[in-house]
């Protein structure tokens, strides 16, 4: 009697096992979605810098031409409240540039470039802040609309919001090879962005609803394929198990990330544009992609 129940006990453990194996299964699979929203404001980008040959002059020279530059904008049609400039910083490590420009000095010389007596990298502070602000688009035509973007733009080119023109002739030599390093320098593989230069993005601000339909479309794709790998490998498809999601500006996985740059998901450039939680942006202002992406693990069957 004792020998029976030992045998059941065993063979109910064995089968209880068996079945933990059986549902243990998964699969995990990854589902995006997107849809256009019209592009509601368009923001530009700018670094701009205080130079000198102190730090206290670059700060001074920075600040002045941050007043300069907030009127500037204005007079151009951006929205004042949305005029924001980052914290300041130092360009980089003085002793590290100090190097690297002496190594520029030296190629520029062996090119046939002339160097004034004494002039090196040392001799020169920068401090950077990046300016962000906003003008509204009216809704219309959208060729019309175009045209006065790309007329917008050409002025606040034109402006010169950043000064380099004026800076270069205060500091001539150094700003000539200044702007030589900066086009040559390379962070991580990627050429940053040159300051003074103005870029642009494209940003809407979709409704939660929008952005739930988006998300819910993303999984029934991650789920739809899900389906086709169980039914491929001979099994039923299970409950979900786990689920990892983001949208618009949300930090991604590791795969997520990967699966964007296979899809040609890309971000903007390198300018912190500043976006808000609720903000998306694209270079492009027709049709600014609302993105979702998730892992789903769902359970596999028998």
């Amino acid at each position: 009697m004792i020998r029976t129940h030992v045998c059941l006990s065993l063979a109910l453990l064995l089968a209880s096992s068996m079945a933990t194996v059986a549902h243990s299964a998964e699969v995990t699979t990854f589902g995006t979605a997107s849809a256009p929203q019209s592009a509601e404001v368009m923001r530009l980008g700018i670094i701009i810098s205080g130079v000198a040959k102190t730090p206290a002059e670059a700060l001074e020279n920075l600040q002045n031409l941050q007043a300069k530059v907030t009127e500037r904008v204005k007079a151009l049609g951006a929205d004042e409240k949305s005029i924001v400039f980052s914290a300041p910083s130092v360009r980089m490590d003085q002793s590290g540039r100090a190097q690297q420009m002496q190594m520029m000095i030296q190629q520029h010389l062996a090119r046939g470039g002339r160097v004034p007596p004494g002039i090196t990298a040392a001799e020169m502070t920068t401090l950077d802040v990046t300016l962000t602000a906003d003008w509204p688009l009216s809704s219309g035509d959208a060729a019309q609309n175009l045209l006065k973007l790309q007329e917008l733009q050409e002025k606040i080119k034109a402006a010169d919001l950043a000064e380099t023109a004026e800076q270069a002739k205060q500091l001539p030599e150094a700003q000539e090879l200044a702007e030589e390093f900066e086009s040559t320098t390379y962070y991580g593989g990627e050429e940053q962005a040159k300051p003074g230069t103005p870029q642009f993005v494209f940003i809407s601000r979709p409704e939660e609803a929008a952005r739930t339909a988006v998300m819910q479309s993303a999984f029934k794709n991650a789920e739809t394929e899900a389906n086709r790998i169980a039914t491929a490998t001979g099994r039923r498809l299970g409950k979900l198990q786990s689920l990892n999601a983001a949208g618009g500006n949300e930090q991604m996985s590791s795969m997520q990330a990967y699966q964007m740059m296979r899809y040609g998901m890309r971000g903007d450039g390198a300018i912190d544009f500043g976006l808000e939680d609720n903000e998306i942006s694209s270079n492009n202002p027709t049709g600014i992609p609302l993105r979702a992406f998730l892992t789903a693990t769902f359970a596999l069957e028998e």
